[in-house]
């Protein structure tokens, strides 16, 4: 079956990954992420033999984009030493696809930003010799398109958590992060690794999961305010910016805005590198658990788009590569 996207009908790309995984089957392209419908899914009673398949676009992004190799592709190998290798795929892949919203949502915000900003330069410079500055440029639909960044964020960090309960058979506290975190504490001489890294980063994990929550439920001590590009003393103006107060759920209150572009994308490339951490030490736990004798070890050599970044080492002494 051949692949033609819609939006680049004239691309050579080449299919870099073909697999089921559960009841879709993904068709994967350096840029583009589809699903195939093939004959038998589309005419499951087999009434119409001439049926023939098809497929639909996920993603206009694919084996070139580091959220999808490091959040799933990498770990395709790898989880065909788990028991429960099925489960933990698909669960990737729905994870996954979260943070690619995640990061389609900053994109959306970043070039929308940057279409605007020289405009608005362009009608200031415009206005020097008038009395008053045209109305500026700003991100069309911004309050709604950070709602949707937040959303996304909070899910994949619930999937993210849940990889205890796939992997660990911990109990499945939900969004209640912090129960996970006490579980661990009472187990951290087993756990020691995922012990430390929850410890890091639990509080900027619950600020992002109680930032949705603000949005969601205002009120005193849990509130966010964000600005669209807004003009400034001297004629000047200022890239769309937000704080917040999360008080009220014992984090952090702003007195001054940032930077929302820039924010934003940190939680981005924080969550990436939690999914990615989290995933490989529930991994390298359970093989020790089952005592496999093997290991997962990060390569000294792996770059920003490996598909390889993480190796199995069968040998039981063997030092990190």
């Amino acid at each position: 079956m051949e692949i033609i996207d819609p939006d680049t009908p004239n691309s050579k790309e080449p299919i870099t990954d073909f697999f089921p995984l559960g009841d879709q089957f993904l068709i994967i392209k350096p840029n583009g992420i589809y699903q195939a419908h093939l004959p038998e899914e589309i005419d499951k009673e087999n009434i119409a033999p001439e049926t023939k398949p098809t497929y639909t676009k996920f993603y206009s992004v694919g084996s070139n984009n580091p959220y999808w190799v490091h959040g799933f592709i990498q770990f395709k190998p790898l989880a065909a030493f788990f028991s429960h290798k099925d489960e933990l795929l698909n669960h990737l892949w729905a994870t996954t696809r979260y943070l690619l919203n995640c990061e389609e949502t900053t994109y959306y915000i970043y070039n929308q930003i940057c279409q605007c900003l020289p405009k608005c330069e362009k009608r200031i410079e415009e206005s020097k010799d008038k009395s008053f500055i045209p109305l500026l440029p700003t991100v069309p639909s911004l309050n709604e398109y950070v709602d949707k960044f937040l959303l996304n964020a909070k899910h994949c960090l619930t999937n993210i958590f849940k990889i205890f309960h796939i992997v660990l058979q911990t109990p499945d506290y939900g969004t209640k992060f912090h129960k996970y975190y006490i579980w661990f504490q009472e187990r951290q001489k087993q756990y020691e690794e995922i012990y430390a890294i929850l410890k890091e980063d639990l509080l900027w994990v619950k600020e992002v999961s109680e930032l949705r929550n603000a949005i969601e439920h205002p009120q005193d001590g849990q509130k966010i305010e964000i600005r669209n590009i807004f003009p400034l003393p001297g004629n000047k103006f200022s890239a769309p910016c937000w704080r917040y107060d999360l008080s009220n759920k014992k984090c952090r209150k702003q007195e001054n805005f940032s930077d929302l572009i820039i924010d934003i994308n940190t939680i981005l490339h924080n969550i990436l590198y939690f999914q990615e951490t989290i995933t490989v030490l529930c991994l390298n736990q359970a093989l020790k658990d089952e005592k496999k004798g093997v290991r997962i070890y990060k390569r000294a050599d792996a770059t920003k788009n490996s598909r390889d970044t993480f190796i199995i080492s069968f040998a039981k002494n063997e030092k990190n590569p």
